[in-house]
């Protein structure tokens, strides 16, 4: 069976270095509101409560802060409602909200998640760095959870923040491997001896990063701007086309190597210890969104944007936490918020345009795309979402044309552009031109060819057009090896041997497909027509019955409908 795959565009964020074993702390509250409406607290506590349980219960954390917080305030002295309202509030990005009920909790004796990482943010924020360290004693064993993994590095930064940088560097050299991430150390020695001006030192502990967790877009950005400012930028654009490698043709560092071409010096990102903090609490908030503690997450990265308000890499990951709550409309407010400067601009107009169309602004999310294009035209990544967008839209001629246009913007075409290959051959199939798509499907198995979704769409198409049948059912009985649970092919498969007159098997596997995707109406209809073949007349008559009910397409409701008066001989095979 064909499947509508969107390829998804690749995440530039990650920190990438911190391990993914990494558990969050925070209980997690997803929200599922596409545009998140901020209301207005009532003038009752029982009012308020029971508003914001619901909001809670509907998974809508922003006006559930709205309404526990102000209960919270209206019963000061409930510790587990201010708990609630102190986690909201922080997910929200009401830090000064968020710090007030963590004073009353704790005046009440009780305790609250993220505590002494709230504390030292709010410190460093307001310059009291001799502060932090009775939050986080670098005694390795007195630390646990995520305190472990960021306490030192906080400590470390409000030690540069009164200027001792060698006691700064000293002491998270001694707990570097107790932090849990010695590649997260690593990288924050070395922005802390890049802001202390020793390049050479940095330098080394920018390499140890490489060693131990690869290279990341944000040590790229750090690495290589460092390297210009001392000079050195040889290794400089080393370290950008490395980059260039994984970021796979994204062009993500292209306006770093422009700058560099050009001659100015970038200005060091991280210049205070503020900044410094908010890379570390950036990096924690993208490891653990990677792993689904999102509110932790989210709670790490607004305290990020608390110290260092125009952070773009910690705006990048609450929108795309806002994005997996599906409040895209709040995630677009966000993403707006990246400057134009930043290397992270296009990306993130991108996931407005990709936010668009789940809120159904298609036309709209076209219209951005194509200005996008406009605006770059060096760069295919636009073209590539226009096509994918133009493609569920079912506007295939056009989709084509766009994956046509991005595929010449690039340079040099490589093993990864499969799936812009893979895209324009679905594009160029659902628009009749079956040539094009053909070639477009070969091609793409000539850059992959253990690609189980283009085995199946070729192998199907095939056998819908009785074309190369054996072969067809060869190659997607080999995707079936690759993805055995996916119900779309394993119904390519069974249809396969059904074409091949092999009744008997082609049940077998389409009634695994209706046990993985019942909920699809070709599938249950396929599983009709070979149970009638093998004589099971009454069952398969329940599949066509059944399929009726799934909605299927238009074009097939009459000729199951014909099936089911008269069985297969009455539609023609």
């Amino acid at each position: 069976m064909l499947m509508l795959k969107k390829i998804p565009i690749q995440s530039v964020l990650s920190a990438q270095l911190l391990p993914v074993t990494l558990l969050a702390t925070v209980m997690f509250i997803p929200s599922f509101a596409n545009a998140a409406t901020k209301a207005q607290p009532g003038i009752t506590f029982s009012g308020n409560y029971l508003a914001g349980r619901h909001a809670q219960t509907s998974r809508d954390t922003l006006n559930a802060a709205v309404f526990l917080g102000a209960a919270a305030k209206m019963v000061p002295d409930n510790a587990e409602l201010l708990r609630r309202a102190y986690v909201l509030a922080l997910s929200e990005g009401d830090i000064t909200s968020g710090i007030e009920f963590l004073q009353r909790i704790e005046k009440l004796g009780g305790d609250a998640p993220l505590a002494e990482i709230v504390h030292s943010v709010r410190l460093i924020k307001s310059g009291k760095y001799a502060d932090v360290g009775k939050y986080f004693k670098t005694d390795g064993e007195k630390l646990t959870g995520i305190n472990a993994y960021v306490g030192p590095i906080l400590n470390s930064w409000a030690l540069a923040g009164e200027k001792k940088f060698s006691e700064a560097i000293k002491a998270l050299e001694k707990d570097k491997e107790k932090t849990g991430s010695l590649a997260f150390s690593e990288l924050h020695l070395g922005l802390i001896n890049d802001m202390g001006g020793n390049a050479q030192a940095a330098e080394k502990n920018y390499d140890a990063v490489i060693k131990e967790a690869g290279l990341s877009l944000r040590l790229a950005q750090h690495f290589g701007a460092m390297l210009e400012r001392s000079g050195n930028t040889t290794r400089a654009l080393e370290i950008y086309t490395k980059y260039d490698a994984i970021d796979e043709g994204y062009g993500t560092l292209d306006a770093a190597k422009k700058r560099m071409k050009s001659g100015a010096k970038p200005r060091p990102e991280i210049n205070t210890a503020g900044r410094g903090a908010a890379e570390a609490l950036f990096g924690l908030a993208s490891s653990l969104s990677t792993q689904g503690a999102t509110e932790s997450a989210m709670v790490l990265a607004q305290l990020a944007l608390y110290l260092y308000p125009d952070f773009p890499a910690a705006i990048s990951v609450v929108g795309g936490i806002l994005e997996s709550y599906q409040r895209y409309d709040d995630a677009n407010s966000v993403y707006k918020k990246i400057a134009k400067s930043s290397i992270m601009y296009e990306q993130a107009q991108l996931r407005i345009a990709a936010n668009l169309e789940r809120l159904e602004q298609v036309d709209a999310a076209i219209k951005m795309l194509k200005e996008i294009s406009t605006e770059n035209k060096s760069n295919a990544n636009a073209l590539v979402e226009l096509g994918d967008v133009l493609r569920r839209a079912e506007r295939f001629s056009d989709a084509a044309t766009a994956y046509s246009q991005a595929l010449g913007r690039i340079s040099k075409i490589e093993k990864h552009h499969w799936g812009i290959f893979y895209s324009r051959g679905i594009s160029f199939e659902r628009s009749g031109n079956w040539k094009k798509a053909e070639a477009d499907f070969l091609t793409a198995l000539e850059m992959e060819p253990d690609q189980p979704f283009v085995l199946n769409y070729l192998g199907y198409s095939w056998i819908e057009k009785k074309l190369n049948l054996e072969k067809a059912v060869s190659m997607i009985q080999k995707a079936v090896d690759l993805r055995p649970r996916d119900g779309y092919i394993v119904d390519s498969l069974g249809w396969g041997l059904y074409q091949l007159g092999d009744f008997a098997t082609a049940v077998k596997k389409l009634e695994r497909a209706v046990l993985l995707r019942p909920e699809d109406p070709i599938i249950n209809d396929h599983l009709g027509d070979a149970l009638w073949r093998v004589g099971r007349l009454r069952e398969a008559r329940f599949q066509w019955e059944r399929a009726l009910t799934l909605d299927p397409e238009e074009k097939d409701i009459e000729k199951i409908k014909e099936k089911l008066q008269s069985g297969l001989s009455a539609v023609a095979q």
